[in-house]
């Protein structure tokens, strides 16, 4: 292919779009997208290498591969090293492990199947992963073992319908990724089958270019100008208008590959010509790969270390720092690699070897537990005690609808009276020193909990990023409630929940939606009674069908991450980072004023304790008391910690909230 200065400016599009995300730059929620700008272009590439090699019978697999690791390895091997170094010095130990199982999966390009299994990309925890921009590597490397065999499949056996061929998988991908983009969220954002589609996308219009370049907008002309300020107008409308809540990839990624292929299509265009062409634009896209490299590791690591809050300045530093270190990767490390012309099979030999030497490397530093030795043992003992979850075993996550009725959280009646705990993960938390409680006092115990889901006759409540939430909640609150009202032997039933979670963050569409009303727009005054109506709505059926109630209030919330803020604390490097990025810490730093801590967003506390006070017989549990006094709250004292994030209680901190109750 002739070189077009134009991709390498739509790169840096990308990638400042990426970048500015990931420093959580306001007005610029979508900035995520710029990873599917990223498919596009490659798909486009690849497609047009892959297509006239395979035409004129000049592609050869070694070749192909030999070219693609001289691309994508160096520069990443360099960053997996680099990264290890600086995993050493400011993880904690079950951190370094988790560090550890990422880099190996780098290493063998699936690291978007083991964040797929570990977590979501818009939860506030994945800010704490330094190898998280990896996935994407992982898609499209996973993509490169596919297009070739597949293509090479249709072209030999289908060759007048290749087109429609590539098409049509193109098409059932979208289609797979609309409908997981509901039923799976955070499956369809990691994984191929719904990401193949971006790609194929690209890979379309270079068949298209090759086969029928006659039927291509011509450089300079109108149509093309057209298509270039189209696509820009696309690009800039997903990077401004999507945010975080928005369901994605689905029929949302429909705007941005649209405007990627508009850009690809205004080749000589005068947007394309001046704008995407100029060359402090064009060089920005030749270190693109190298930037997106750096960028997230600098920003994960100094977040990691300031768990009080990063300031603008820090995070203004490691983007600038990673912009220094791509230009130096990319002249020092990229480039050299990219010009050597050894015979392909040696070339793969060489990059194979470099790569299992390093997974194994990668895999040495999560060995023994995360190299322990290397800090205090209250550490230690402390991050231990925030891995332990309570009552996970029992834990329904999101896309279920059906509470898990094994023997071990419905037990079957006996001659006996039940428990029952009824909630979502803050409920959850409190588990297993319920249960310990419930147990040693005879009753058996029964617990239902689903994620993001508080227990609510009537009302339910929606997550945006999660589309097919509400529904399930509403389903998965019936059933359960079924069970406990049908049970006699149930005489207590505990109802504990976040519940001012949907009131913390209005303009994020969080909210209490009547369970006959799903789907429809619900204002944030309207959420606060529907979370009154729905809460004096359950207490009322449970006491009237002869419960003894108990709803726990909910936790308080912190600004930082407890265990994040303490592990500073006890780890020079980090201490160190922490005083240039945020607020210095101290080993005696285990409380913090009330301006540490989110206020009771919607006045769910005062509601409770009202709910509570019109029905005789029921009972409210403050568990904010326990941790905090009129002027501040703790979470850690020396050999134990009472969080394991900001605002879910370890199972020290269930038994310190819990101490003096009794059923």
């Amino acid at each position: 292919m002739r070189y077009r200065a134009d991709i390498d400016g739509l790169r840096a599009l990308a990638v400042v779009a990426v970048i500015a995300y990931h420093a959580h730059l306001p007005r610029l929620g979508g900035g995520f997208v710029g990873v599917d700008v990223f498919f596009v272009i490659s798909g486009y590439l690849i497609g047009s290498i892959l297509y006239r090699g395979l035409l004129d019978g000049s592609f050869r697999f070694a070749e192909f591969y030999a070219r693609r690791a001289r691309r994508i390895l160096p520069a990443l091997l360099v960053v997996l090293l680099v990264c290890s170094v600086l995993a050493l010095c400011l993880l904690t130990p079950m951190e370094l492990s988790d560090f550890s199982s990422g880099a190996v999966a780098t290493a063998f390009a699936v690291s978007n199947i083991a964040y797929w299994w570990g977590g979501n990309y818009f939860s506030p925890s994945a800010d704490f992963n330094p190898l998280l921009m990896t996935w994407t590597l992982g898609v499209e490397e996973q993509f490169y073992l596919v297009a070739p065999v597949a293509l090479l499949l249709v072209l030999r056996w289908l060759p007048r319908f290749a087109f429609a061929v590539v098409a049509a998988a193109c098409a059932l991908s979208l289609a797979f990724s609309i409908w997981g983009t509901i039923a799976h969220p955070t499956a369809t954002f990691f994984l191929l089958p719904a990401r193949a589609w971006e790609l194929g996308a690209g890979m379309l219009l270079a068949m298209h270019e090759i086969a029928r370049p006659g039927a291509m907008p011509k450089p300079g002309s109108r149509l093309a100008d057209g298509f270039g300020v189209v696509g820009l107008l696309l690009l800039a409308f997903a990077i401004t208008r999507f945010n975080k809540f928005t369901p994605f990839p689905g029929i949302a990624a429909l705007v941005p590959v649209a405007g990627a292929l508009f850009v690809l299509l205004g080749r000589g265009s005068w947007t394309n010509r001046v704008v995407l062409s100029s060359p402090p634009v064009v060089f920005v896209g030749l270190v693109s790969y190298s930037w997106y490299l750096w960028h997230w590791p600098l920003l994960s690591f100094t977040r990691i270390a300031s768990a009080s809050g990063i300031r603008h300045g820090a995070i203004a530093a490691a983007v600038g720092l990673s912009f220094v270190l791509a230009v130096l990767s990319w002249k020092f490390v990229e480039q050299p690699f990219r010009a050597r012309r050894l015979p392909a099979g040696g070339t793969l030999l060489r990059y194979g070897g470099a790569v299992a030497m390093v997974a194994v490397a990668m895999a040495t530093l999560g060995m023994f537990g995360g190299w322990p030795q290397r800090f205090d043992p209250e550490l230690v003992q402390l991050e231990q005690a925030t891995r332990a979850r309570s009552g996970k075993s029992c834990f329904v996550a999101f896309g279920s609808d059906r509470p898990n009725e094994t023997p071990s959280c419905v037990p079957p009646a006996g001659a006996g009276q039940a428990v029952a705990l009824l909630g979502d993960s803050h409920a959850a938390s409190l588990g297993t020193a319920l249960r310990q409680r419930a147990e040693s006092q005879g009753y058996l115990f029964l617990q239902l909990n689903r994620a993001a889901c508080p227990p609510l006759i009537g009302v339910t409540h929606r997550v945006p990023a999660i589309p097919t939430q509400e529904a399930d909640c509403a389903a998965y609150n019936e059933r359960a409630l079924q069970i406990v009202l049908g049970r006699l032997d149930v005489s207590i039933v505990i109802l504990g929940g976040a519940w001012n979670h949907p009131f913390l963050e209005p303009k994020g569409g969080g909210r209490y939606v009547p369970t006959d009303r799903l789907g429809a727009e619900v204002s944030p005054e309207e959420s606060v009674a529907n979370f009154r109506a729905g809460l004096n709505d359950t207490v009322s059926a449970l006491q009237n069908a002869g419960k003894r109630v108990i709803v726990m209030g909910d936790v308080a919330r912190f600004r930082f991450d407890p265990p994040q803020h303490l592990a500073s604390a006890f780890i020079p490097a980090r201490r160190v980072l922490a005083s240039l990025a945020s607020t210095p810490v101290g080993k005696a730093d285990r409380w913090v004023d009330r301006a540490g801590i989110f206020p009771d967003a919607g006045g769910s506390e005062d509601i409770i304790r009202s709910i509570v006070a019109a029905h005789p017989g029921a009972v409210s549990i403050d568990l904010v008391a326990p941790f905090c006094d009129a002027e501040r709250c703790v979470f850690s004292v020396p050999g134990a910690i009472f969080y394991r994030d900001s605002n879910h209680l370890s199972q020290q901190g269930a038994e310190l909230a819990l101490r003096s109750f009794r059923f």
